[in-house]
């Protein structure tokens, strides 16, 4: 088919048959709490990624489909148990093989073999094995004047009802557009309250209060309440939770940010003796001083212990007092629902931000049903140029290009066709 229809002339129309031709069907996607983003920031990225469909072999993952490695620890964290290093990496042990499976079939689709291969495979296993160790010990640090992150989800009152809870309602504003969609990290119920809260992890490289300060009015958190509260109503959450209380009502949402460690597994994690040596020459002959003699690998047991001191600031780490008294390594904020005596201020649900989260909503939609021609997609020129490499990003290449390169583009950027819309989400009545 793709032989009879010529190449396009333009990115309008003829670049729609054309990609078509070459098996490259624009989708009406579901609405995506991270669509906001690219849609705000990067339209024509959001074009390729998520009405194209288009995902690189290497980052798109069904064994990590439903987050990070970090969100994998969230789902496991038995949270009444505190887990040595060797279990927590027991339990991701058939997460990070299915992980690998995947990369091999990339690697054997790609032709890398030998070192390279072993490299890949290699590094996927020990990027898990570092966030479970930063997640084990951040977990078990205490969060302000209260209990650490654990400890907090075993409070009595609090009873968790899933993990990686996936939602799908009818679009709240009209029929006719996408539906909403989204899978909560945690859904737990306040007993106390009788409120439903969903809690967000997240995992920064800012201070923890930085990347908090603005997740009240980020469209994620008005997604998410939405999406919770549409459905409640509709009777979803009831149907999948049939022993909640009738009445129970939604809260809000907590977001967890963990700062990610300044430090990686290195050298300094290999086991080591403490040596006494005497300074032979210099102002300081004849003084006897301790030193660290190192041998063999880097083991994660010596890099947790790190870790730990990093983010309690102790031992080498004593300078990081004053910043962690301002500033803890995992730190929590609260965004309710609806305003309260205890707390007057406008909530997500009230009339006074619904219009803040119908813009952003209105501006996700506009991009996911407009024709899905290219140039109905502005380009950020920022966005071209991966700054670490100096060469064109994936949607990079294609912005520069005419949309008949973009077939053999495609294949040379090492891009699949994945619609990334969740099977398990399930429809409201």
């Amino acid at each position: 088919m793709s032989e009879s229809v010529p190449p396009p002339t333009d990115w309008g129309q003829s670049a729609v048959l054309w990609l078509q031709a070459h098996g490259l069907t624009a989708m009406t996607p579901q609405i995506r709490a991270s669509d906001h983003y690219l849609c705000a920031h990067d339209p024509f990225r959001y074009y390729v990624e998520r009405r194209l469909g288009l995902q690189s072999m290497f980052t798109y993952s069904e064994a990590l489909r439903h987050g990070s490695w970090l969100h994998k620890c969230l789902e496991l964290d038995p949270f009444n148990v505190n887990w040595t290093l060797d279990q927590w990496q027991r339990a991701l042990s058939p997460h990070i093989a299915a992980r690998q499976a995947e990369l091999t079939t990339v690697c054997d689709t790609l032709n890398i073999h030998g070192d390279s291969r072993k490299a890949i495979l290699r590094r996927e296993e020990e990027d898990a094995h570092t966030v479970a160790t930063w997640y084990s010990a951040e977990r078990r640090v205490p969060i302000g004047n209260g209990p650490c992150f654990s400890r907090f989800l075993c409070n009595p009152n609090i009873q968790i009802l899933g993990r990686e809870v996936g939602l799908r309602i009818k679009n709240p504003f009209h029929a006719d557009l996408p539906p909403l969609a989204g899978r909560i990290d945690l859904l737990y119920l306040n007993r106390i309250t009788n409120e439903l809260v969903v809690l967000d992890i997240k995992s920064t490289s800012l201070t923890t209060s930085a990347r908090l300060a603005g997740c009240g009015w980020e469209y994620g958190t008005l997604h998410y309440i939405w999406l919770l509260e549409e459905s409640l109503k509709a009777g979803l959450i009831h149907d999948r939770f049939p022993d909640l209380p009738t009445d129970v009502r939604v809260g809000g949402m907590v977001h967890v940010a963990f700062e990610k460690p300044k430090i990686r597994l290195s050298n300094e994690d290999r086991d080591f003796v403490v040596v006494e040596q005497t300074v032979s020459r210099g102002k300081n002959k004849g003084q006897v001083r301790t030193e660290k003699q190192f041998d063999g690998l880097p083991q994660f047991r010596n890099y947790l212990r790190r870790v730990q001191d990093w983010a309690l600031a102790e031992n080498d780490y004593l300078h990081l007092r004053a910043e962690r008294s301002l500033d803890p390594v995992i730190n929590m904020s609260w965004t309710h629902a609806r305003a309260t005596p205890q707390n007057t201020k406008p909530g997500v649900l009230d009339p006074a931000r619904l219009r803040h989260f119908q813009l952003k909503h209105d501006l996700i939609a506009h991009y996911a049903t407009v024709e899905p021609e290219p140039h109905n997609f502005p380009v950020d020129h920022l966005s071209l140029v991966d700054r670490d490499s100096n060469r064109h990003t994936a949607w990079g290449a294609l912005a520069v290009s005419s949309p008949s390169q973009w077939p053999t583009l495609i294949r040379q950027q090492r891009l699949v066709t994945v619609h990334r819309e969740d099977p398990l989400h399930e429809p409201a009545n």
